[in-house]
């Protein structure tokens, strides 16, 4: 008769310390993403072997040791001291070159001042974690800094249009070894912000620019680890910035940074252009797919923007 498991309930528990546990549940999929980083390149930038690649908040690294091992000149960052740990080990145990180092978004240095980049990456909604427009557009000049002057950023984020936002669930799932870890995850939508009055609606008081009320995800994260002794249990609640469309665009354009295309994992176009035409705003946009016009407050998504230092010449 196997030994019975002992059930473990750690409570509230940050889950982004525990490096192990993250790797195994999201490394399914990491050739894929790979993938979409190399149709990505081909599409987008002069040259597509041995590219040089950042990545702000890598996490454990897993999407750069896989784009090291397939021959390109990989660097990333965390701000988490054990993810740090775990991803230089991971490199190590593997035999694999790259450059992996502590530090933040908004002020990152790089280990080899000057060094530019073909690609900077940041997926599956990373880029959520910054709170305010303040540290957004500091960490999107920072981006355009260590770009190649022909170089892109490709920044995977989810348009939250206003006020047709759902209540959603997801459940990931990995294993490695005996060792299975599953992740049911709910999304609470952002409240609605205020109605403004009459007065300050009025055509004479138009709302000023960078005035919109702060809105945010609320993320529910159940984490379940199983071995052949244990099983463990903690949760995890944190908050991801929403953010429109017309409010991305603005931040984006005033790091300096331009929108070339809007695309899937494919690097196939989502539909829509740098400059969409006029269309009516009233009228939602379909789920999970961005309209035609994406720079309107309805338009609602997950997609990777392709960002430059400026707009290509035709």
């Amino acid at each position: 008769m196997p030994p019975k498991r002992e059930i473990i309930h750690l409570g509230e528990t940050d889950w982004y310390d525990k490096p192990a546990w993250y790797d195994i549940l999201h490394h399914a999929g990491t050739s894929e993403e790979a993938d979409s980083v190399e149709a990505i390149a081909r599409r987008f930038l002069p040259r597509t072997t041995k590219l040089r690649i950042l990545e702000p908040a890598c996490g454990t690294a897993r999407l750069l040791r896989t784009l090291s091992a397939r021959g390109h000149s990989v660097a990333g960052f965390d701000m988490n001291p054990a993810m740090v740990e775990y991803a230089r080990a991971s490199f190590a145990r593997r035999g694999l070159k790259g450059s992996i180092w502590q530090d933040s978004m908004e002020s990152f240095t790089l280990p080899r001042a000057g060094a530019k980049f073909d690609l900077v990456i940041n997926f599956i909604n990373t880029i959520r974690h910054l709170p305010d427009k303040q540290s957004l557009t500091r960490h999107l000049a920072r981006v355009r800094e260590v770009l190649q002057p022909k170089g892109v950023a490709a920044i995977g984020l989810s348009i939250m249009g206003e006020g047709i936002e759902h209540p959603s669930e997801d459940v990931w799932s990995g294993a490695r070894g005996p060792c299975r870890v599953t992740q049911l995850v709910q999304y609470l939508p952002p409240e609605s912000p205020e109605q403004p009055t009459a007065k300050a609606s009025s055509k004479n008081m138009p709302k000023r620019a960078g005035s919109e009320t702060p809105r945010f995800e609320t993320v529910l994260s159940h984490l379940t680890v199983t071995t052949p002794r244990r099983e463990v249990h903690l949760d995890t609640t944190y908050r991801l910035r929403a953010w429109t469309g017309p409010e991305w665009l603005r931040i984006v354009r005033a790091s300096g940074l331009e929108p070339v295309a809007v695309v899937d994992e494919n690097a196939l176009d989502l539909g829509g252009s740098a400059s969409p035409p006029e269309t009516d705003t009233q009228s939602p946009a379909p789920p999970c797919h961005l309209p035609q016009s994406w720079d309107t407050p309805h338009a609602h998504g997950y997609a990777i923007w392709i960002l430059s230092r400026k707009h290509p010449r035709k």
